[in-house]
C-alpha cells in the first residue's frame, strides 16, 4: 500500500475484527475472572456514588503508565488520572449520581491481564435528567489477587 494512512486504517479494521469476534472453540470465562472483575466494577460504582475519590481511585493501578483516554483526551499516570477526576468529586453521597456497569465481553489475556467491553450508564440524581451512557473498554491487571484497571478508554 502506498498511503501510510491506508495501512494504519487496514491494521486498525484487523485489530478491531479479532477483538468482536471470538476465537472458534474458546473456553468459557473463568468464573474467578468474572467475579474479581464485577467485584471491581461494584466496588468503582459504590465510590462514585458515595463521591469517595480515593476509593474510586483504588480500582486504576497505581502508575505512571496508567492511561486514560477519552472524547479526544489522553491521561496519563494514577496521579494526572486522580487530579483530572478531583474536579467532578464533591464528597456529597449521591451528587455524581449511579453509575453501572453492562460487561459485554470478557476475555484473558494471558495470566495476569485480561480485556474488558461494555457499556457504563450514569443515572444523574435529578430524576428529570437523562442518563448517560457510553463504551467503556478496559485492559485489566491481576495485582495482589486483585483486578485493577490498567487502560481505560471510555466513550
Amino acid at each position: 500500500m502506498r498511503h501510510p494512512y491506508l495501512r494504519r486504517l487496514l491494521m486498525a479494521a484487523v485489530f478491531a475484527s479479532a477483538l468482536a469476534s471470538p476465537a472458534m472453540g474458546q473456553a468459557p470465562i473463568d468464573p474467578a475472572l468474572e467475579s474479581g472483575v464485577r467485584d471491581m466494577l461494584d466496588a468503582s460504582a459504590r465510590a462514585w456514588w458515595a463521591g469517595d475519590l480515593d476509593a474510586f481511585m483504588k480500582v486504576y493501578v497505581e502508575a505512571p503508565q496508567t492511561r486514560y483516554r477519552s472524547q479526544g483526551r489522553d491521561v496519563l499516570g494514577h496521579a494526572a488520572i486522580r487530579e483530572m477526576y478531583a474536579g467532578r468529586f464533591g464528597g456529597i453521597p449521591g451528587q455524581l449520581g449511579r453509575l453501572s456497569f453492562d460487561v459485554l465481553e470478557l476475555r484473558p489475556l494471558g495470566a495476569e491481564h485480561a480485556l474488558l467491553v461494555g457499556r457504563y450508564h450514569l443515572q444523574p440524581p435529578q430524576a428529570e435528567a437523562d442518563p448517560a451512557t457510553g463504551q467503556v473498554t478496559l485492559i485489566l491487571r491481576r495485582m495482589g489477587g486483585q483486578w485493577r484497571i490498567e487502560v481505560d478508554h471510555t466513550s
